[in-house]
């Protein structure tokens, strides 16, 4: 209607969308009408029958015509007003084409716009794909999520399987609607008036991530083609050596500060845990403790192996010798913790604590933990154990502090106070068992004998006494990190 060649007068306007341009001419048409489309005619089927010809456009409209072009100067010399009033009625558009202008002309001009828009849309695509790879080729994931919402003018997240978000960009109440919608496939759905498309990527081991898309508009060709090609991206990007190359230059920069006793961008820290925190943004510790380092670096290194075929990151940090703290996302279940150390169940000690925020997680939690651990049976962990809780009540705390502070006073006056002291350790978590003591220590029991008594003698004290040896376990227990309970 826009091209001034083609001379077209609107005579009933309406907004319409068309697929195409259909020629009719036969008395009956609605048989061959498709949805959507345009038809022209010059209706000679009804020369001299007006009523005939209004009976056909409606016909027409009923078929899904959106829009009548009369050709006149043929069976009529102008639109008749009666079809023009009964036009008005219908959801139909009405037009006069002249009688000097074909209809091929009208067919070829349609042609020539689709054609025109076609390659527009392609070259709009194009960029996009181009913006997109290079996003991806920065190894830049939020990058690549803004680019995808911006193209299309949609709300774009990427999350993954826990239904945590890794990138996004656009309305957070559609992105918070979808997380909640999304239900481990691919899939599109609607709801409240949303549009929700979801891109499920490749699955390493229980992990998988997906591309979330909300839009209040339908969804066209060119849009899910970016989406998969977007979602493929972010997929590759996700997997490859970058993306761990730059959260190992984060660790680095976390411990080149902390040597140098400043703090850092604390938003970049809080990056590096994302990974092991929930939707919810809660973690969960766990401590490990074993007999001997040997046990020790097997499960570690086994742990590593899962996570790497599960696509996940390894939190731990050995925060004593043999003892180990691990820390997994809020929402793991106390089973599918102990179940990781299923294998060594009785060679371990476990203490589990519950979900918490990051910021809860601090020094005076973890030794909780510690002493949690130390206090379980084998194979145990339970939110809240076994641990005495008194324990760690200022008055107790004070107590046991002084305490340990008296022996290691009086140990002092040993060249070998250091040894003594880790003698000592061994022996009382080993409930006095000489052999095992010396065994935890790689020490023959001779030696652990003699340390024994020379500590015995500057403490003043008998080590086989089983008051003795309580107090003192509840004291190391408490105030020292660096030793580990008895396994038997």
């Amino acid at each position: 209607m826009r091209q001034p060649d083609l001379r077209l007068t609107p005579v009933v306007s309406r907004p319409v969308e068309f697929w195409g341009v259909q020629v009719s001419e036969i008395a009956h048409p609605e048989t061959f009408i498709e949805n959507g489309a345009v038809v022209l005619t010059v209706g000679l089927a009804f020369r001299g029958d007006l009523p005939g010809f209004i009976e056909a456009v409606r016909a027409m409209a009923r078929s899904g015509a959106v829009a009548i072009g009369v050709g006149v100067g043929y069976a009529f010399d102008y639109i008749p007003d009666e079809l023009i009033k009964a036009t008005a009625d219908l959801p139909l558009a009405l037009f006069e084409v002249p009688r000097e202008v074909s209809f091929a002309s009208i067919l070829a001009a349609v042609q020539a716009e689709r054609t025109s828009r076609a390659a527009s849309r392609e070259r709009k695509l194009l960029r996009t794909l181009i913006r997109l790879n290079d996003a991806a080729n920065a190894g830049d994931t939020v990058a690549l999520v803004r680019g995808v919402a911006q193209s299309l003018d949609v709300t774009a997240a990427l999350i993954d399987s826990d239904n945590r978000i890794i990138a996004h960009h656009g309305d957070d109440t559609l992105i918070t609607a979808a997380v909640s919608l999304y239900s481990g496939t691919s899939k599109a759905v609607s709801a409240d008036g949303v549009n929700y498309l979801f891109h499920k990527m490749r699955t390493r081991g229980t992990v998988h991530r997906a591309m979330a898309i909300a839009s209040r508009a339908e969804f066209g060709f060119i849009d899910r083609v970016v989406i998969r090609h977007s979602a493929g991206l972010a997929d590759l990007l996700l997997g490859r050596p970058q993306e761990l190359a730059g959260q190992r230059a984060a660790v680095n920069e976390a411990a080149i500060l902390a040597h140098l006793g400043r703090s850092g961008d604390e938003s970049a820290l809080h990056d590096l845990f994302r990974v092991v925190v929930d939707s919810r943004g809660l973690t969960r510790p766990a401590v490990v403790c074993t007999r001997t380092r040997k046990t020790m670096r097997a499960i570690r290194q086994a742990l590593l192996q899962r996570a790497w075929e599960d696509g996940r990151t390894l939190f731990v940090a050995e925060v004593a010798p043999n003892t180990t703290l691990y820390l997994v996302r809020g929402s793991t279940s106390e089973a599918e913790i102990v179940k990781n150390f299923q294998k060594w169940h009785d060679q371990v000690r476990l203490g589990i604590g519950a979900p918490i925020p990051l910021g809860a997680l601090t020094g005076h939690s973890v030794d909780k933990l510690i002493a949690e651990a130390r206090t379980n049976p084998a194979g145990y962990g339970k939110p809240g154990g076994h641990a005495p809780q008194w324990l760690f009540s200022p008055t107790v705390t004070a107590a046991t502090q002084g305490r340990f502070m008296e022996v290691e006073e009086k140990l002092a006056n040993s060249a070998k106070a250091d040894e003594l002291k880790e003698a000592v350790a061994a022996f009382l978590f080993e409930n006095g068992n000489l052999g095992a003591a010396a065994d935890r220590l790689g020490i023959h029991r001779h030696t652990m004998r003699a340390r024994i008594g020379e500590a015995e003698g500057l403490l003043s004290t008998d080590l086989s006494h089983p008051l003795t040896r309580a107090e003192l376990t509840l004291v190391f227990a408490t105030r020292m990190r660096e030793f580990n309970p008895p396994l038997q």
